[in-house]
């Protein structure tokens, strides 16, 4: 789906721990979501915290795994813009390196970050999914979304679950994967 304030477009991947679901957005030519605003991370969690009609929490491409208490995008962007619940990060458990945005039903902390260990549910049971970003090349960095070749209204966010396949021919290992999803070309 292609946010229509920066004109990036993000796909909500199958439920994963964070470590899959970052290896699968750069299986794709990509990485799971950076944040930059307030906006952006209202129209992440809007956009996919439900979809499908499933509570979910959303995992983000922010980490602290290199360096405890020092966050970084695996994008390489730098971490200006942070959205952090109540208390949190708080690495409980001491093994919680990774980001993801809450969604509990009727808690006071929705759309807000909390840092995790690297799982696929939640404590609560819901799963965990990871939100890819692909930036295109054809996108000004500017609000204007008018340099995209279709409008944002004709996007329809897909789920991309992890689909691989290896051989071994004449000595060789050939990697196989998905190619396109639902009229979207994806490049890796």
């Amino acid at each position: 789906m292609a946010n229509p304030t920066n004109g990036h477009i993000y796909y909500l991947l199958s439920q994963n721990t964070w470590s899959n679901a970052e290896a699968e957005a750069v299986s794709l030519g990509a990485h799971l979501a950076t944040v930059r605003n307030q906006a952006e991370n209202a129209w992440i969690f809007q956009t996919f915290s439900s979809y499908g009609g499933e509570a979910r929490i959303l995992w983000i491409g922010l980490s602290d795994r290199d360096k405890k208490f020092h966050f970084t995008w695996s994008s390489g962007e730098s971490a200006s813009y942070t959205a952090w619940a109540e208390g949190e990060p708080n690495n409980a458990g001491r093994g919680e390196d990774f980001v993801a945005i809450y969604f509990y039903p009727f808690h006071n902390q929705r759309g807000k970050w909390n840092d995790f260990g690297d799982r696929n549910l939640s404590p609560r049971g819901l799963p965990m999914n990871g939100v890819m970003e692909i930036i295109p090349t054809n996108v000004k960095p500017s609000a204007d979304t008018k340099s995209v070749h279709q409008s944002p209204e004709s996007f329809q966010p897909v789920q991309i679950g992890p689909s691989l396949v290896i051989t071994n021919d004449s000595d060789s290992i050939k990697l196989q994967g998905p190619i396109s999803a639902s009229s979207y070309i994806l490049e890796r």
